[in-house]
């Protein structure tokens, strides 16, 4: 059977014949419609029911992407700062410290000798009292140690 579009006044009077008590395999017979698009309309026509029948707050409605493009400025603010103060406690202690699922993991935040900022762990070995970490500079190849943790 071809398609035959049906326009929406008669698609109303399909789902309020529906809602009156007629039966949809009537409905179907009557207007020589599939049932499932009957199903499909009801079941619309629910929907935007509850939706406009719901309660809204009246007054002017507040456009969602303008409150997302403000919290993103002050998130980026925000995040200004933080990078400003990770930048200050970096240059000050020269450990940058990361969380790690094992362990925190201390390491130089950058190479005393040439500011480079790519320092690569190079192994461990124990003293009487520590464990030290060895690290060594990408760029100029400056080692560099640091105590890990006490040995017992």
């Amino acid at each position: 059977m071809p398609y035959r579009p049906i326009d929406t006044e008669a698609r109303l009077s399909i789902v309020k014949q529906y809602w009156a008590g007629q039966k949809i395999a009537e409905l179907e017979r009557q207007y020589n419609v599939d049932r499932d698009s009957i199903h499909i309309w009801i079941n619309k026509a629910e929907l935007a029911l509850i939706d406009a029948l719901s309660p809204k707050k009246p007054g002017p409605k507040k456009d969602p992407m303008d409150q997302l493009l403000k919290r993103n400025t002050e998130l980026e603010q925000i995040n200004r700062k933080l990078q400003i103060q990770l930048q200050e406690l970096s240059q000050n202690s020269h450990i940058k410290i990361g969380v790690d699922r094992r362990q925190i993991d201390l390491r130089p935040g950058t190479c005393p000798t040439c500011g480079c900022d790519t320092i690569w762990k190079n192994g461990t070995y124990v003293r009487k009292d520590a464990h030290v970490q060895r690290f060594r500079c990408s760029s100029c190849g400056t080692k560099i140690f640091l105590d890990v943790k006490k040995t017992p």
